[in-house]
């Protein structure tokens, strides 16, 4: 088994219309902000010409372990 957490559909849960609504409306807020990054090609343009000093870093990361005081064994 792979490491990681099932990913499970909320379609239908008690929560999915009320998480709808909350998404509705924080939709267009959060493309507002100036961390908002809509998809590789948006970070391209964003970044494209900046000057990256010799002395810099770069750096990606990923979460591999977001909920990790989470029992996911039966």
């Amino acid at each position: 088994m792979p490491e990681g957490r099932p990913i499970v559909s909320d379609c239908g849960s008690e929560t999915y219309e009320i998480a709808r609504l909350i998404d509705y409306f924080l939709q267009p807020l959060a493309k507002t902000s100036p961390a908002y990054i809509k998809d590789t090609y948006n970070f391209i343009q964003h970044v494209n010409g900046t000057r990256i000093p010799s002395h810099a870093f770069l750096v990606t990361g990923d979460v591999t372990a977001l909920y990790t005081n989470m029992d996911i064994n039966p």
